[in-house]
């Protein structure tokens, strides 16, 4: 026998024991709680104070109770707390699912319970290894999620009547759960342009990549050259275009919520979509992002481990519902992990082209020129940066010799959620095209 049900009904002003039925206390959680009082009032595991820590610095535990830390993080927070875990009639936690902060201080639906507030192993008991109380599932199995190959941005310029559309890399909502407000911005896929004259020339239009950020109110521009030196971006605003705007396309996806579904779904060749959550000293204020997972290694051992991007990243700290962001507000990035709260960030940045000079390969990987020596590494920048007056600053002369790089690395708590895409209609998930013996080696 299991019995399972929402903890969500201890509402901030209440400092009434949860056995006790009164105003804000589900009577389905008081009878719970009388019933079976070991597993309403087991004792806080270290994973769920360390996060209470991080999102509350400074909060000191009234007690070594669940039940006395949800309701004086309910009153912290003005917020009811919703944690939905399942028991054994004797107390054993069998399973156990998210925290929530919710906007209502009654008693939500299952649904609603928000996945990205994962705290994977928050309650311990002494009757069972922390191990067996992992799981993600924190809503509906099956879902939808963002099929990014049929995800658009568009606009119709005002002195031609094109439309030019663009694939979505990366869709980023600014959310605020107090006000319930969010912001939208949509990462396009990078472009090649330049290099358009005839004969080409370097000084009328030089190449360079692009990427476009679109948003309700503007339409942010990056250009990448060669060199960090030659930056421009540009920020018009939507009424420069006689229309603009994006078009997702959601389709049925299910959840998956451990190392054993990410590997049943790389081997099924089903597509991958991920959502990462980033929430600063406030919880209830941060950013999301979802986007495609391009590399993804599903292990015989139920561990995984996802490597793609290019994402764009924010200060959630910084961000906030209502300013329309600046080039300077975006980090580009491309993101590696292996667990569902923490993300690796490897951040771009402008980085000098004598940077790596002296790598030296593994012999089976030789480099086709000799790696540098520290030294002539040193006497070059010596030659270039000192001893001399050039016709800039010695600062602005550095950035000339360097160029946009992921060249730091950042590692960020992060809430991730994992999807796999169902097949389309008339489309085979395992692919036609698939090598036989890579077939063989993953089944």
């Amino acid at each position: 026998m299991r019995l399972e049900l929402e903890a969500s009904a201890i509402m901030p002003q209440s400092r009434r024991n949860a056995s006790q039925a009164g105003p804000g206390i589900d009577p389905r959680i008081a009878d719970w709680t009388k019933r079976f009082p070991r597993a309403y009032s087991c004792r806080v595991g270290g994973v769920l104070r360390r996060w209470v820590e991080r999102v509350l610095p400074g909060f000191q535990f009234p007690s070594g109770r669940c039940d006395g830390v949800t309701r004086d993080l309910g009153e912290r927070t003005n917020r009811a707390l919703v944690v939905l875990l399942t028991f054994t009639p004797n107390g054993g936690c069998v399973r156990r699912r998210p925290l929530r902060f919710e906007r209502n201080p009654m008693v939500t639906s299952t649904k609603a319970v928000n996945r990205r507030a994962w705290l994977a192993g928050a309650l311990s008991l002494s009757s069972l290894p922390l191990a067996g109380c992992l799981n993600r599932r924190s809503e509906p199995s099956e879902t939808t999620a963002t099929d990014f190959s049929r995800s658009f941005c568009y606009y119709i310029p005002k002195n031609r009547k094109i439309l030019v559309r663009i694939q979505i890399e990366c869709r980023c909502e600014v959310f605020d759960r107090s006000s319930g407000q969010s912001d939208e911005y949509f990462l396009t896929v990078r472009t090649q342009t330049g290099l358009r004259t005839d004969p080409p020339s370097h000084h009328l239009d030089p190449g360079y990549d692009f990427w476009m950020i679109f948003s309700a109110k503007h339409v942010l521009i990056r250009r990448v050259h060669a060199s960090s030196y030659n930056l421009n971006p540009s920020r018009p605003g939507v009424d420069r275009f006689h229309s603009s705007g994006w078009r997702l396309q959601p389709v049925p996806a299910r959840l998956l919520s451990s190392g054993k579904e990410i590997r049943e779904a790389v081997q099924s060749w089903r597509p991958l979509v991920a959502v990462s959550e980033f929430v600063g000293e406030d919880p209830s204020r941060g950013y999301r992002i979802e986007y495609p997972v391009k590399w993804a290694d599903g292990n015989p051992d139920d561990t995984f481990r996802v490597e793609t991007g290019p994402v764009v990243l924010l200060d959630p700290d910084r961000t906030e519902v209502g300013r329309s962001l600046e080039f300077d507000d975006f980090q580009w990035a491309y993101l590696d992990y292996r667990s569902f709260d923490r993300v690796r960030c490897f951040l771009e940045k402008p980085t000098s082209i004598l940077s790596g000079a002296t790598y030296q390969p593994p012999d089976r990987l030789p480099r086709r020129h000799p790696a540098l020596t520290g030294k002539q590494v040193a006497r070059i920048r010596k030659r270039l940066f000192s001893g001399w007056k050039p016709p800039l600053p010695f600062d602005q002369l550095r950035k000339l010799f360097q160029t946009d790089h992921h060249s730091a690395v950042d590692h960020r708590p992060a809430s991730t959620t994992l999807y796999a895409l169902d097949p389309r209609p008339g489309v085979l998930p395992s692919g036609r095209t698939a090598h036989p013996q890579a077939q063989k080696a993953v089944s």
